[in-house]
Protein backbone atom coordinates (compact mmCIF):
# COMPACT_ATOMS: atom_id res chain seq x y z
CA UNK A 1 0.00 0.00 0.00
CA UNK A 2 1.30 3.43 -0.90
CA UNK A 3 0.57 4.98 2.49
CA UNK A 4 2.66 2.55 4.48
CA UNK A 5 5.42 2.69 1.88
CA UNK A 6 5.68 6.38 2.74
CA UNK A 7 5.60 5.70 6.49
CA UNK A 8 7.89 2.66 6.57
CA UNK A 9 11.18 4.51 7.04
CA UNK A 10 9.81 6.64 9.88
CA UNK A 11 8.17 3.62 11.51
CA UNK A 12 11.30 1.46 11.35
CA UNK A 13 13.70 4.21 12.45
CA UNK A 14 12.43 7.33 14.25
CA UNK A 15 9.28 5.85 15.78
CA UNK A 16 11.04 2.89 17.40
CA UNK A 17 12.86 5.28 19.75
CA UNK A 18 9.50 6.43 21.15
CA UNK A 19 8.29 2.92 21.98
CA UNK A 20 9.32 0.55 24.75
CA UNK A 21 9.67 -3.05 23.68
CA UNK A 22 9.23 -4.45 20.20
CA UNK A 23 7.27 -2.69 17.51
CA UNK A 24 4.30 -4.56 16.05
CA UNK A 25 4.99 -6.10 12.66
CA UNK A 26 4.21 -3.95 9.61
CA UNK A 27 1.24 -6.07 8.59
CA UNK A 28 -0.48 -5.43 11.95
CA UNK A 29 0.13 -1.71 11.65
CA UNK A 30 -1.20 -1.62 8.10
CA UNK A 31 -4.30 -3.58 9.15
CA UNK A 32 -4.95 -1.05 11.93
CA UNK A 33 -4.47 1.91 9.58
CA UNK A 34 -6.93 0.42 7.10
CA UNK A 35 -9.47 -0.30 9.84
CA UNK A 36 -9.25 3.26 11.18
CA UNK A 37 -9.53 4.63 7.63
CA UNK A 38 -12.70 2.63 7.03
CA UNK A 39 -14.23 3.79 10.30
CA UNK A 40 -13.39 7.45 9.63
CA UNK A 41 -14.80 7.24 6.10
CA UNK A 42 -18.12 6.07 7.52
CA UNK A 43 -18.48 9.14 9.77
CA UNK A 44 -20.58 12.06 8.68
CA UNK A 45 -18.47 15.17 9.18
CA UNK A 46 -20.05 18.54 9.79
CA UNK A 47 -17.58 21.40 9.92
CA UNK A 48 -18.77 24.35 11.94
CA UNK A 49 -16.96 27.63 11.65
Amino acid sequence: MKLFDRLRDTYQNDFKFLVYGELPDEESVLTSILKISTQLAALKWTIVS
